[in-house]
């Protein structure tokens, strides 16, 4: 089980309309090897993004599996949304470049009509540990919900790596290992 943390800047927690919308940066775990099994995916051949040469990935929500990836909490109940898209992957690096994803059908339990997101991905450095990872640089998410229209647009920065080391240290052979003391007989 993974899980992904998104914090952010004090004072940026007040949402307009009281609708926060957290956790976009996380629809590119579709590609997770623990989450692919969940999406149909389909190569739709070469392509181009901003004249770099991409694969173009078509993936769809399968009905037989669980949405897992996005959902909408309203009060303490959760509603998992079925995504379809189509997502660009550097032909050179495999890296994904960009992403858009719209809401297979309506939900009119929760009186969401439609959602379309945009994500687009650059290389970012950590220097601490010399490694480069591509995550999100912006978004920009339209939905109509409860009679209403919205668009949000996000600038994502100031990522920090965190990563814990563990090492197993194997016992010596022959070596005496000292109990603690039991309880008193």
């Amino acid at each position: 089980m993974f899980d992904v943390g998104e914090f952010r800047s004090p004072g940026t927690d007040n949402f307009p309309d009281q609708i926060a919308t957290r956790g976009l940066p996380s629809v590119a775990l579709i590609f997770h090897p623990d989450e692919r099994d969940d999406f149909q995916m389909v190569c739709e051949g070469l392509g181009d993004w901003h004249g770099e040469a991409t694969w173009l990935v078509r993936f769809q929500q399968r009905e037989d599996r669980p949405r897992r990836v996005q959902s909408y909490k309203i009060g303490t109940d959760f509603y998992p949304i079925s995504l379809k898209g189509r997502a660009w992957i550097s032909a050179d690096g495999f890296h994904l470049v960009h992403l858009e994803s719209d809401l297979i059908s309506p939900m009119p339990e929760i009186r969401l009509l439609g959602e379309h997101l945009t994500i687009d991905y650059a290389p970012q450095l950590f220097q601490k540990k010399s490694v480069q990872l591509w995550l999100p640089k912006n978004a920009e998410i339209y939905f109509d919900f409860r009679g209403h229209h919205y668009f949000r647009q996000h600038s994502l920065d100031h990522f920090m790596l965190f990563s814990v080391e563990a090492e197993e240290k194997p016992k010596e052979q022959g070596a005496i290992v000292k109990e603690p003391p039991g309880p008193p007989r």
